[in-house]
């Protein structure tokens, strides 16, 4: 059996006091003491709180709090290791007598049809220390609300945490090293039965509705500590000594021309910190906060100052000032392009990762995959003539990145019909060459047509057909399949003639063609974000 001892009280409406307590006077009786003078009692206690939580407040040691509580997987989040961390580094960093934490809120659920006083887990001391031998000692014992809590280990669920899981770990995982801390501790007392419970309620309340810090309060701390106010304190949590290192390019002064961040600015900038700080330790992040600030003053007055954010988080993930510049012109672009709006986002990390795959999309290799008749000439024309095209269009934009994947050849090899399909397969744009309607060629763009996201491009060789025709006419004794064919040359297939096909009759045509159809892909895909300015 576990025992606390603490406080007890209602926070409820107050109401001056019209009574002892009936309890007290039980107490007095079973003494053979005589209390019941509400006049005395007053002056002790003077007011009293009705219809309100119940609540009960004391302290005790972490491993009993782990003890007799556990996490509730319905509402809360998982454990985040880099939360807990930082928890466990404020310990080990800061002076001892200097660690603070607020205490934890625990929650306890019983019986709605039931009073809890019926329960015998929560009495006033009075009850249960049976050396009370004073009733001037009993009254105020009372008047304060000095009561115990039992928890029995083996019988008693345990209570949810409702507000200070991180803590609770982490300062667990140090108590096993052997450092067991004292930790102040709330504990709700919540009716319930199968169809109400506040349980949620005060969950919700206590996580979404605290008001954070405000980056004045954050900012002033640091400034302070120029007269070794907080001066330990601000050096030993990272996210004020950065602000600290950082003071001279944020920092407000007399100087008029002297840029600085306003409080809005500020906030952003203590989140950015803060999510950089919870992804790795990284070393150089004093330079890159000032690197990036100075770069957001020269945005300061034509763009939000959510770019701040950006700024500093791009920073991080792109050391060299090069590649930092690089990156931010195309995130500019990037977000004129969609008409992105900053606070939509929940945080820079997902605003980055959002940018970082799309830039990646962009930059990797697309693929082109040629489906024609085998004919050496003809082959080299478009081989010329789609090297020519990635060529031009990546003079245009770097970004572009197209590779042409081995146009079929004479050799024997007895995988050929299974290394086509997965060329097809791993290709972003498909050419069909469909001048002499070859059986191959037709099954390959059916097989394409069959599969999602692919850029086809169709095209005819004016030249090449013509020739394959009149080879057909001049054949003697020609049977229907053979007029069938030469129809079909004529006219087009069926499955061909009503969709859009790219005639061609030289490589100049077929160049054209071809950087057009690219640029369509690019525009078709949004892949059209250019970096050469």
């Amino acid at each position: 059996m576990i025992k606390l001892y603490g406080i007890r009280e209602i926070l409820g409406v107050c109401e001056e006091v019209k009574e002892v307590p009936k309890d007290l006077i039980e107490f007095a009786k079973n003494k053979n003491f005589s209390f019941d003078n509400t006049e005395k009692y007053k002056k002790i206690k003077s007011l009293i709180a009705k219809n309100g939580i119940e609540v009960f407040r004391g302290f005790t040691d972490i491993k009993t709090i782990a003890q007799i509580s556990k996490t509730n997987e319905e509402f809360q989040r998982d454990i985040d290791k880099n939360h807990k961390n930082k928890i466990i580094n404020y310990v080990n960093n800061s002076s001892k007598s200097d660690i603070y934490f607020p205490e934890v809120t625990l929650l306890y659920s019983y019986d709605v049809s039931k009073n809890l006083d019926e329960l015998g887990c929560l009495d006033y001391a009075i009850k249960d220390l049976k050396q009370i031998n004073s009733m001037e000692t009993a009254a105020t014992m009372r008047a304060f609300g000095f009561a115990v809590f039992k928890f029995d280990t083996e019988k008693d669920e345990k209570l949810y945490r409702l507000d200070g899981n991180h803590r609770i770990e982490a300062l667990s995982s140090i108590a096993e090293e052997g450092e067991n801390r004292m930790i102040s501790f709330c504990i709700l007392f919540v009716p319930k039965n199968e169809k109400y419970s506040q349980e949620h309620l005060y969950f919700y309340l206590l996580n979404s509705k605290a008001l954070p810090v405000t980056s004045t309060k954050i900012f002033d701390l640091v400034t302070k500590a120029d007269a070794n106010i907080l001066k330990e304190f601000v050096e030993s949590d990272q996210l004020l000594n950065i602000l600290k290192n950082t003071q001279k390019i944020w920092q407000s002064s007399d100087d008029k021309e002297k840029q600085s961040l306003n409080d809005q600015e500020k906030q952003i900038l203590i989140s950015v910190i803060n999510e950089i700080l919870n992804e790795k330790f990284e070393p150089n992040i004093i330079n890159i906060i000032e690197d990036a600030i100075y770069e957001y003053y020269k945005y300061q007055h034509n763009t939000k100052c959510s770019l701040l954010g950006v700024i500093c988080y791009l920073k991080y993930k792109h050391h060299t000032f090069k590649n930092f510049i690089e990156q931010l012109k195309l995130f500019n672009k990037w977000i004129k392009k969609f008409n992105y709006n900053l606070d939509n986002f929940k945080n820079f990390t997902d605003l980055y990762e959002s940018f970082d795959s799309y830039i990646k999309t962009l930059k990797k290799e697309k693929y082109i995959f040629v489906a024609m008749e085998y004919n050496e000439i003809y082959i080299e024309q478009y081989k010329d003539s789609i090297e020519k095209s990635i060529h031009r269009m990546k003079g245009e934009n770097k970004l572009n990145n197209f590779k042409l994947m081995e146009i079929m050849n004479e050799k024997k090899d007895d995988n050929i019909i299974e290394k086509i399909f997965k060329n097809i397969e791993k290709a972003d744009i498909i050419i069909v060459d469909c001048s002499t309607n070859n059986n191959n060629v037709l099954y390959e763009y059916g097989f394409a047509k069959g599969l999602k996201n692919k850029h086809i491009i169709l095209m005819s060789n004016e030249n090449w057909r013509k020739d394959t025709k009149d080879k057909l006419i001049k054949i003697q004794d020609k049977d229907e399949y053979i007029n069938k064919i030469i129809k079909n040359l004529e006219q087009g297939c069926f499955d061909i003639k009503v969709n859009k096909t790219n005639k061609w009759t030289n490589q100049i045509e077929l160049e054209d063609i071809l950087e057009k159809e690219l640029k369509a892909y690019i525009a078709d895909n949004n892949y059209d974000i250019l970096d050469n300015d």
